[in-house]
Protein backbone atom coordinates (compact mmCIF):
# COMPACT_ATOMS: atom_id res chain seq x y z
CA UNK A 1 0.00 0.00 0.00
CA UNK A 2 2.92 2.24 -0.56
CA UNK A 3 1.29 3.74 -3.50
CA UNK A 4 -1.29 5.50 -1.38
CA UNK A 5 -2.58 9.28 -3.02
CA UNK A 6 -2.38 12.48 -1.06
CA UNK A 7 -6.00 13.19 1.01
CA UNK A 8 -6.21 16.38 -1.06
CA UNK A 9 -9.14 16.53 -3.55
CA UNK A 10 -11.69 14.25 -4.27
CA UNK A 11 -11.99 10.24 -4.06
CA UNK A 12 -9.24 8.98 -6.63
CA UNK A 13 -8.22 5.61 -5.79
CA UNK A 14 -9.35 2.64 -3.51
CA UNK A 15 -6.90 4.18 -0.65
CA UNK A 16 -9.14 7.33 -0.89
CA UNK A 17 -12.09 5.31 -0.48
CA UNK A 18 -10.81 3.24 2.33
CA UNK A 19 -10.36 6.45 3.91
CA UNK A 20 -13.81 7.62 3.63
CA UNK A 21 -15.24 4.45 4.89
CA UNK A 22 -12.97 4.43 8.17
CA UNK A 23 -14.07 7.84 8.47
CA UNK A 24 -17.51 7.04 8.43
CA UNK A 25 -17.54 3.63 9.90
CA UNK A 26 -19.01 4.65 13.86
CA UNK A 27 -21.79 6.66 12.10
CA UNK A 28 -24.97 7.22 13.85
CA UNK A 29 -27.35 5.52 11.23
CA UNK A 30 -26.79 1.91 11.76
CA UNK A 31 -27.34 0.74 8.45
CA UNK A 32 -24.84 2.78 7.05
CA UNK A 33 -22.03 2.24 9.78
CA UNK A 34 -22.26 -1.88 9.15
CA UNK A 35 -22.18 -0.95 5.14
CA UNK A 36 -18.82 1.02 5.76
CA UNK A 37 -17.48 -1.79 8.17
CA UNK A 38 -18.51 -4.34 6.22
CA UNK A 39 -17.06 -2.76 2.71
CA UNK A 40 -13.63 -1.27 4.51
CA UNK A 41 -12.77 -4.61 5.49
CA UNK A 42 -13.88 -6.48 1.94
CA UNK A 43 -11.90 -3.62 0.03
CA UNK A 44 -9.17 -3.72 2.52
CA UNK A 45 -8.43 -7.21 2.24
CA UNK A 46 -8.82 -7.75 -1.80
CA UNK A 47 -5.97 -4.52 -1.73
CA UNK A 48 -3.24 -5.98 0.58
CA UNK A 49 -3.74 -9.25 -1.63
CA UNK A 50 -3.17 -7.58 -4.74
CA UNK A 51 -0.42 -5.76 -3.06
CA UNK A 52 0.85 -9.14 -2.15
CA UNK A 53 0.60 -7.96 1.91
CA UNK A 54 -1.52 -10.52 3.09
CA UNK A 55 -3.50 -9.24 6.11
CA UNK A 56 -5.09 -12.39 6.63
CA UNK A 57 -8.73 -12.14 8.71
CA UNK A 58 -8.02 -8.29 9.97
CA UNK A 59 -6.80 -6.49 6.88
CA UNK A 60 -8.55 -3.07 8.23
CA UNK A 61 -5.78 -3.58 10.73
CA UNK A 62 -2.89 -3.65 7.90
CA UNK A 63 -4.99 -0.54 6.22
CA UNK A 64 -4.46 1.21 9.39
CA UNK A 65 -0.81 0.56 9.82
CA UNK A 66 0.00 0.92 6.61
CA UNK A 67 -1.90 4.38 6.39
CA UNK A 68 -0.52 5.74 9.66
CA UNK A 69 3.28 4.93 7.88
CA UNK A 70 2.98 5.81 4.54
CA UNK A 71 0.56 8.28 4.31
CA UNK A 72 -0.42 10.05 7.34
CA UNK A 73 3.36 10.65 7.89
CA UNK A 74 4.80 12.05 4.53
CA UNK A 75 7.76 13.51 5.81
CA UNK A 76 9.08 10.52 7.52
CA UNK A 77 12.47 9.68 5.76
CA UNK A 78 13.99 6.80 7.37
CA UNK A 79 10.66 4.66 7.17
CA UNK A 80 8.64 2.39 9.75
CA UNK A 81 12.38 0.80 10.83
CA UNK A 82 12.95 4.01 11.98
CA UNK A 83 12.47 4.04 15.98
CA UNK A 84 10.73 8.04 15.75
CA UNK A 85 8.94 7.09 12.75
CA UNK A 86 7.59 3.81 14.32
CA UNK A 87 6.78 5.86 17.45
CA UNK A 88 4.91 8.61 15.87
CA UNK A 89 2.73 6.02 13.41
CA UNK A 90 1.77 3.88 16.67
CA UNK A 91 0.71 7.14 18.20
CA UNK A 92 -1.29 7.96 15.25
CA UNK A 93 -2.88 4.77 14.89
CA UNK A 94 -4.01 4.65 18.67
CA UNK A 95 -5.41 8.59 17.98
CA UNK A 96 -7.23 7.16 14.93
CA UNK A 97 -8.95 4.54 17.40
CA UNK A 98 -9.92 6.61 19.68
CA UNK A 99 -11.51 9.20 17.60
CA UNK A 100 -13.86 6.44 16.78
CA UNK A 101 -14.63 5.64 20.68
CA UNK A 102 -14.61 9.35 22.32
CA UNK A 103 -18.62 10.47 23.07
CA UNK A 104 -19.61 14.07 25.03
CA UNK A 105 -21.25 13.05 28.23
CA UNK A 106 -24.87 12.31 27.77
CA UNK A 107 -27.75 15.43 28.41
CA UNK A 108 -29.13 15.66 31.92
CA UNK A 109 -31.74 13.24 32.26
CA UNK A 110 -34.24 15.19 34.70
CA UNK A 111 -36.10 17.22 32.67
CA UNK A 112 -37.79 14.06 30.19
CA UNK A 113 -39.44 12.55 33.42
CA UNK A 114 -43.09 13.05 33.02
CA UNK A 115 -45.10 14.11 30.67
CA UNK A 116 -43.03 17.14 27.99
CA UNK A 117 -45.23 19.74 26.14
CA UNK A 118 -44.50 18.40 21.99
CA UNK A 119 -41.61 21.44 21.19
CA UNK A 120 -40.37 22.68 25.14
CA UNK A 121 -37.43 22.18 26.62
CA UNK A 122 -38.42 18.21 27.69
CA UNK A 123 -38.90 17.62 24.09
CA UNK A 124 -35.58 18.78 22.91
CA UNK A 125 -33.56 16.91 25.96
CA UNK A 126 -35.26 13.53 24.87
CA UNK A 127 -34.15 13.85 21.50
CA UNK A 128 -30.87 15.00 22.62
CA UNK A 129 -30.91 11.64 25.14
CA UNK A 130 -31.65 9.42 21.83
CA UNK A 131 -28.67 10.51 20.05
CA UNK A 132 -26.61 9.86 22.86
CA UNK A 133 -28.09 6.67 23.32
CA UNK A 134 -27.79 6.01 19.37
CA UNK A 135 -23.79 7.50 19.91
CA UNK A 136 -23.20 4.85 22.25
CA UNK A 137 -24.89 1.83 19.81
CA UNK A 138 -22.22 3.34 17.15
CA UNK A 139 -19.24 3.21 19.21
CA UNK A 140 -20.18 -0.50 21.01
CA UNK A 141 -20.70 -1.67 17.83
CA UNK A 142 -17.60 -0.06 16.16
CA UNK A 143 -15.41 -1.27 18.97
CA UNK A 144 -16.84 -4.87 18.57
CA UNK A 145 -15.72 -4.45 15.08
CA UNK A 146 -12.03 -3.56 16.01
CA UNK A 147 -11.47 -5.77 18.32
CA UNK A 148 -12.33 -8.58 15.84
CA UNK A 149 -9.89 -6.69 13.58
CA UNK A 150 -7.24 -6.51 15.66
CA UNK A 151 -7.09 -2.64 15.96
CA UNK A 152 -9.19 -2.31 19.74
CA UNK A 153 -6.48 -3.00 22.98
CA UNK A 154 -7.92 -2.66 26.13
CA UNK A 155 -6.39 0.35 27.10
CA UNK A 156 -8.65 2.18 24.41
CA UNK A 157 -11.68 1.48 26.39
CA UNK A 158 -10.37 4.08 29.09
CA UNK A 159 -8.74 6.18 27.21
CA UNK A 160 -9.87 9.54 25.49
CA UNK A 161 -9.23 10.97 22.33
CA UNK A 162 -6.19 14.00 22.73
CA UNK A 163 -6.53 15.70 19.12
CA UNK A 164 -7.77 16.63 16.48
CA UNK A 165 -11.75 17.79 16.55
CA UNK A 166 -12.33 15.02 18.78
CA UNK A 167 -10.11 15.98 22.10
CA UNK A 168 -12.18 16.66 25.26
CA UNK A 169 -14.53 13.63 24.43
CA UNK A 170 -14.77 11.01 27.65
CA UNK A 171 -13.61 7.70 26.98
CA UNK A 172 -16.07 4.69 26.27
CA UNK A 173 -15.76 3.59 29.23
CA UNK A 174 -17.35 6.32 30.99
CA UNK A 175 -19.66 6.54 28.60
CA UNK A 176 -20.68 3.17 29.86
CA UNK A 177 -20.74 4.26 33.52
CA UNK A 178 -23.79 6.89 32.43
CA UNK A 179 -25.76 4.29 30.39
CA UNK A 180 -25.84 2.21 33.42
CA UNK A 181 -26.79 5.18 36.01
CA UNK A 182 -29.31 5.63 33.18
CA UNK A 183 -30.29 2.19 33.76
CA UNK A 184 -29.85 2.24 37.53
CA UNK A 185 -30.32 5.28 38.90
CA UNK A 186 -31.68 4.00 42.80
CA UNK A 187 -28.01 2.43 42.52
CA UNK A 188 -25.98 5.19 42.24
CA UNK A 189 -27.92 6.83 45.23
CA UNK A 190 -27.28 3.84 47.42
CA UNK A 191 -23.89 3.88 46.64
CA UNK A 192 -23.44 7.44 47.64
CA UNK A 193 -25.88 6.88 50.57
CA UNK A 194 -23.51 3.89 51.99
CA UNK A 195 -20.33 6.56 51.77
CA UNK A 196 -18.32 4.33 49.75
CA UNK A 197 -19.20 1.37 50.51
CA UNK A 198 -21.39 -1.20 47.67
CA UNK A 199 -25.04 -1.52 48.47
CA UNK A 200 -26.16 -4.26 50.00
CA UNK A 201 -27.86 -6.49 46.75
CA UNK A 202 -28.95 -9.62 46.25
CA UNK A 203 -27.17 -11.54 43.44
CA UNK A 204 -28.72 -11.14 39.57
CA UNK A 205 -30.53 -8.31 41.22
CA UNK A 206 -31.16 -6.87 37.65
CA UNK A 207 -34.60 -5.45 36.44
CA UNK A 208 -36.51 -7.15 34.21
CA UNK A 209 -37.19 -5.02 31.77
CA UNK A 210 -35.97 -1.14 30.98
CA UNK A 211 -36.94 1.57 33.20
CA UNK A 212 -39.65 3.62 31.54
CA UNK A 213 -37.59 7.00 31.27
CA UNK A 214 -35.41 4.81 28.80
CA UNK A 215 -38.39 2.93 27.16
CA UNK A 216 -40.15 6.04 26.31
CA UNK A 217 -37.78 7.42 24.58
CA UNK A 218 -36.24 4.50 22.61
CA UNK A 219 -39.42 4.00 20.27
Amino acid sequence: MDDAPSRSGPLRSLWDLLLWLWERSSAPERDFRRKCMAIHTAIAGAYAAGAGLGGGNQPSALWLSEYCTYDLLPLQQAGPADGGGAAAAADAEEEMVLAHLGLPPPPTPGPIVGDAAEGGSAGGTAAALRGWLRGLEAKLQWAAWAGRQGMLKPRHVNAAPTSGSKAGLRPLSDSIKSFLLLLFPSSNAAVADAKGKPPLRRPHSFPRSLPPLLLRHLR
